[in-house]
């Protein structure tokens, strides 16, 4: 970012009274499109922008900061510097707090405690969002229907239970009774950076280089200079990482007939009827799932628990503040009362499709139960279950994509218009940024190729639930937590990443993913014509290995028993030197059958097994500054590198492609140049090199002796660039097709799903496009469904002739446009 461009700040929740509809907007120079909204002139300086730096095998990278200064004048001071917000007053001069749980909408409806001296026009704030006033009752206790001023983005605001009573937020004057109201502080309130070109003409010609929040503001003055005003800003990983996990508890009731009356074969106890909490939507705030209200709070399924064990069920029925749910108990007698029909069974974070929960009646629903029995009264009643067994919203969702997005922005299935409703607070990061721009905050791409829910399904708690509000079953998936563990989002995001491999980073405004085991088809190149300077930096440390990488699996889940197997793949070179890092996945969804064979079913086990060989060898860590006119990289992104400045791994000068990941950027907004730390695995090995066409196939049936059909997209993608195969039988034709020699020797080796060789080879005659491979022998006709056919290593599958080893490797060696080059300094054998 070169330096003739201008600074934008945009500081959410703070302005002027005069410009209520923006947020409070500062500019290093003036911009014709800002004119009659921003402070112009007196953005003096901006820190660099940093990213996350995501340590070597993590989930979370860190909280980058960032700092600018601004001129001190009367408008700055007064918004940045100004202390001692005023409360809105009642009647009684007393302080006004709101009374109810106000939803995440642009027009919320918001009751107080006294309303009697706020008018049309009044500007509130309310833990940091400012609403303007567009309609108030003027009554004790009053009414406000309000929206949202000074870019504030919608917030769910609940009322918190402290001891035994309700306390509401307080209310804060910014423009009230015709009088504008210092803010008491700029801190918290949220940030966003941007640079542009000085000639442009609109906020769309905009590059975002910062989101977070502002955490300290400090002034130093001086006689003689101009005062300036330092803001050190906390980045939206922060945020994410900071925002509290709080579901709200509520007790659990039976609803039902206790067994007072005969029932066949003279059972007098059986208990008939439902579980059901009565929820405090103070805090919970109103269920959608009864009033279908936009922006109400939308449960779908709750979880019953003791502790850390419990069940996750649907709702069956709701009303303003009462959930019935898809569980019931069941007595032997009422010393052994237990909660069954839940969907799902979890302890610790582990979760199972059976198992019961061990609940009591409290002391006195027990009494009564007793008392109606003998009485033979069988009426519905409501009884109380023991105050140790609480409810709570599970936090379910359609997919791993829509989880993670509604558990940053607080949508129900990814919905910034809330006609689904919203999460509930404390249970959703609720950024404060408009969801409506998800797709320029969340790195969307990145979340789908890094979390294919379908591959990684297994080992995640999936449901067959209920959807009460469309009326209709609906695979559900639930957000596998520790119950009593985590206090913050990012606890939350880190145990389910860190079981998945997978990594979440934090650059130039946005969050993106990326995951340890998986390489990216389509790197970007980076070269020498890219570096901004002659100068790199190439160093290898022995921890940037792994040692064992430990693969969890939950072989028991019930109420007395948590089992987890621990079953480390290990990497014995390492361990032996004591070199290298632990490392650890897992399945967080117990299935049927034998543990042991699960376990190595498990996508945990495959990423486990992927994970060491990859990083069986200490990586590179390069250093290196590039110009940004030529490659503008974000940290997590996957790059293939190469420099003749720098030894290979042969320990002669010159690297080729070698393939990693983006550690950390540093920018800077007065030089054209951005700084990265990159990791490469790809480095020493040939086979961590681009492989953007695989020569391989997965078997789907042998229909007939010596052939063999595969499926057509396992290992090749549908998009693959000009010159690139479009599919698996596509690559091993087009291979086979550039052998020169004659007769042509083409081999190919058998793997079995977990990449374990049978040890036999055939020969390939011929590809029957769509999908069948033609062999010169029968050996093949062994494989079943899901083993793999690979092309042989290099010294074993051709003729040996040049000719044929330059066509052949390049038939999936594809260049970084895709396009297929004949060049033997390219080919590298199949080998993963």
């Amino acid at each position: 970012m070169a330096s003739d461009r201008v600074i934008i700040v945009r500081i959410a929740g703070i302005g002027f009274s005069a410009n209520k509809a923006f947020p409070l907007t500062l500019t290093s120079r003036s911009l014709s499109y800002l004119q009659a909204t921003a402070v112009e002139g007196v953005v003096t300086e901006l820190g660099s922008q940093m990213s996350s730096e995501i340590g070597v095998f993590a989930s979370m990278g860190s909280d980058p900061t960032t700092t600018f200064s601004v001129l001190a004048n009367t408008q700055t001071l007064s918004v940045l510097m100004s202390r001692g917000a005023a409360e809105v007053r009642g009647s009684a001069n007393q302080s006004v707090q709101t009374t109810q749980y106000v939803t995440p909408s642009p027009t919320p409806t918001i009751t107080v405690t006294d309303a009697s001296t706020l008018n049309e026009n009044d500007i509130i704030r309310i833990n940091g969002n400012a609403y303007r006033v567009v309609t108030s009752d003027n009554a004790i206790p009053g009414t406000l229907t309000c929206d949202m001023v000074y870019g504030s983005v919608p917030q769910p605001i609940p009322v918190r239970k402290i001891g035994e009573e309700l306390v509401g937020s307080t209310l804060y004057a910014s423009y009230w009774q015709g009088v504008d109201y210092s803010t008491g502080g700029a801190e918290q309130q949220a940030v966003t950076i941007s640079t542009v070109e000085i000639d442009a003409v609109s906020a769309a010609a905009e590059t975002v280089v910062f989101r977070g929040v502002i955490s300290t503001v400090n002034i130093q003055t001086s006689a003689g200079t101009e005062n300036q005003i330092q803001v050190e800003c906390m980045s939206l990983m922060g945020v994410i990482k900071n925002a509290p996990w709080a579901p709200a508890q509520s007790p659990v009731n039976f609803q039902g007939q206790v067994g007072g009356a005969e029932y066949g074969n003279n059972n007098r106890t059986r208990l008939v009827g439902v579980l059901q909490t009565i929820v405090n939507t103070g805090a919970v705030g109103p269920l959608f799932d009864f009033t279908e209200v936009p922006f109400d709070t939308r449960a779908q399924t709750f979880q019953i628990r003791k502790g850390k064990y419990g069940g996750v069920a649907s709702i069956t029925f709701a009303n303003a503040n009462l959930v019935n749910i898809s569980a019931s108990p069941l007595d032997p007698d009422l010393d052994n009362l237990v909660a069954a029909g839940f969907n799902l069974y979890f302890n610790d974070g582990s979760y199972s499709s059976s198992g019961t929960i061990d609940i009591a009646f409290s002391d006195s629903a027990l009494t009564e139960v007793r008392d109606l029995r003998r009485r033979e009264d069988d009426e519905e009643r409501s009884l109380s279950i023991n105050g140790e067994t609480v409810a709570e919203i599970a936090f379910t969702s359609s997919d791993l994509t829509t989880l993670i997005t509604d558990l940053i922005f607080g949508t129900f299935n990814s919905d910034f218009t809330g006609s689904q409703g919203m999460r509930s607070w404390g249970m959703a990061a609720y950024i404060p940024f408009d969801s409506s721009l998800l797709l320029d905050i969340i790195d969307i791409p990145s979340l789908i190729s890094n979390l294919p829910f379908e591959q990684m399904k297994q080992d995640l708690p999936v449901m067959n639930g209920f959807n009460y509000v469309s009326g209709f079953p609906e695979v559900m998936l639930v957000l596998p937590v520790k119950p009593d563990g985590p206090k913050t989002i990012g606890e939350v995001l880190d145990y389910l990443l860190k079981n998945l491999g997978v990594f979440m980073v934090y650059d130039k405004g946005r969050i993106s993913f990326g995951r340890w085991a998986s390489e990216n088809a389509w790197p970007t190149e980076v070269n020498d014509s890219d570096f901004a300077e002659p100068k790199i930096a190439l160093k290898f440390d022995r921890m940037n290995s792994l040692q064992s990488v430990e693969v969890g699996y939950p072989a028991i889940v019930t109420e007395a028993k948590l089992a987890l197997t621990k079953n480390p793949i290990a990497n014995v070179e390492r361990i032996v030197t004591g070199a290298g890092k632990l490392m650890s996945v897992a399945s967080m969804m117990q299935q049927a059958g034998d543990y042991q064979l699960a376990t190595i079913q498990s996508f945990a086990f495959s990423n486990g097994t992927n994970l060491i060989t990859r990083y069986s060898q200490a990586a590179g860590i390069i250093e290196v500054t590039l110009r940004d006119s030529e490659v503008d990289l974000a940290v997590g992104e996957y790059v293939a590198f190469s420099s003749a400045f720098i030894p290979n791994g042969a320990g002669s000068m010159g690297v080729v492609d070698a393939t990693g990941i983006v550690l950390k950027a540093v920018r800077s907004w007065q030089t054209p140049t951005s700084s990265y730390t990159l990791f490469l695995p790809g480095y020493l090995y040939a086979a961590n090199r681009i492989s953007q066409v695989s020569v391989s196939g997965r078997v789907v049936i042998s229909p007939a002796t010596q052939v063999v059909t595969i499926e057509l997209n396992a290992f090749t993608s549908v998009d693959a660039r000009s010159g690139a195969p479009l599919s698996d039988p596509e690559a091993f034709a087009q291979t086979l097709q550039r052998i020169q020699s004659v007769p042509k020797n083409y081999r190919c080796a058998l793997y079995d799903e977990y990449g374990t060789p049978y040890g036999i080879t055939a020969k390939l005659d011929d590809v029957d496009l769509p999908d069948k491979l033609e062999f010169g022998s029968a050996d093949f006709d062994v494989a079943v469904a899901g083993d793999i056919i690979v092309m042989e290593f290099a010294n074993n599958a051709f003729s040996q002739t040049p000719e044929d080893l330059e066509y052949c490797w390049d038939a999936y060696q594809a260049d970084g446009t895709g396009q297929v080059n004949a060049d033997v300094d390219f080919a590298y054998p199949w080998s993963r």
